[in-house]
């Protein structure tokens, strides 16, 4: 599989059988770019590090600071309204996504669709990730599906690689034992 994110967020999953044409995969990495950037500003809203000690620049750096906050509260409101789907563990790739659904919400072999992806708790669309379903295990109540992402356009299948590379990296980090 490669780098990939292991992480528990809300998550849908809708079939849709028009899935093979390209305008429809064009449309769908336009709206994956979009998402991630605005997902990857929403993670780097945080104080301004201000080495410009002009008066002007320090006057930029609050008004960031300000507008940054104000965002990020909008954001809180928003996303509370918003009823989403219920939390699983997901594994996300740059070429598959596994994920764990329960009996009721499994789907079939060679569905194509897409995999709403909820990744942030701030931003309310989701990141949408067209695919086909090419394995399912169950095991009990639940099953591992497995979805093949569909060929993305290359800005957003870079766009894909950079963020799951960072948050990658990012949990790697947080499970290493602090040195003393």
């Amino acid at each position: 599989m490669g780098i990939a994110w292991d992480t528990q967020v809300p998550l849908y999953w809708s079939a849709d059988a028009q899935l093979v044409s390209s305008a429809r995969l064009a449309a769908l990495g336009h709206q994956i770019e979009e998402t991630l950037q605005a997902v990857t500003g929403l993670e780097d809203l945080r104080a301004p590090v201000v080495d410009d000690t002009s008066q002007a620049g320090q006057g930029m750096a609050r008004l960031e600071f300000k507008l940054n906050l104000v965002l990020e509260l909008l954001s809180e409101l928003i996303s509370q309204s918003q009823e989403r789907p219920p939390p699983h563990q997901v594994k996300i790739g740059a070429r598959q996504v596994y994920w764990t659904a329960g009996a009721d919400n499994t789907p079939a072999v060679g569905d194509t669709g897409i995999l709403d992806l909820y990744v942030h708790p701030l931003y309310v669309r989701p990141l949408r990730l067209p695919g086909q379903v090419s394995t399912i295990d169950a095991t009990g109540d639940h099953a591992r599906v497995t979805l093949e992402l569909a060929e993305l356009e290359p800005m957003a299948q870079d766009a894909l690689e950079r963020w799951i590379f960072v948050h990658h990296r990012r949990s790697v980090a947080q499970a290493r034992p602090e040195k003393m």
